[in-house]
């Protein structure tokens, strides 16, 4: 395993016999040594090199991230305008979003909805979130044009 095409690590095998099951010790440390100092999604190369005349089969082989971002809003972080929205004004909305774990969340879309009362959650927007950072807050914002607002609650 190696980003310069290097092999970095292997295992020496003699069958006495064919088919022959190895069991491999762990692949985690060399993994973590290679995404040591990296951030965000990563190709991770490994490659197995055998005989021409023989075959392998990788048998409960997983991975997962160690640290899954979680990002994550309350109340307090829905930032709108003190007064009530009239219809036709364009609202500017934004949410501070937080990410508590070790690990930057990558690109993310931020979806905004009104509560309509009596008649349910309203899609009004979307905005683009390139990043998280690890341990970090960023802000989704989008101007909310209100047009058919009064219409939607006559409606419910």
């Amino acid at each position: 395993m190696g980003d310069n095409g290097s092999i970095d690590d292997t295992w020496p095998v003699t069958p006495a016999a064919y088919p022959y099951t190895h069991d491999t010790r762990s692949l985690a440390s060399a993994v973590n040594a290679y995404l040591a100092g990296k951030t965000g999604d990563q190709d991770i190369p490994i490659r197995f090199y055998v005989a021409p005349d023989h075959t392998l089969t990788l048998n409960s082989f997983s991975t997962a991230y160690a640290v899954t971002p979680d990002v994550s809003l309350a109340a307090a972080d829905i930032h709108l305008p003190a007064s009530p929205p009239v219809e036709s004004a364009t609202i500017p909305a934004s949410v501070t979003l937080h990410n508590a774990t070790a690990q930057d969340s990558g690109p993310l879309t931020a979806a905004f909805f009104a509560t309509i009362p009596n008649w349910g959650n309203w899609y009004i927007g979307s905005a683009l979130v390139a990043n998280v950072p690890a341990g970090g807050t960023a802000t989704a914002s989008l101007n909310w044009n209100t047009l058919g607002l009064r219409d939607r609650r006559r409606s419910a």
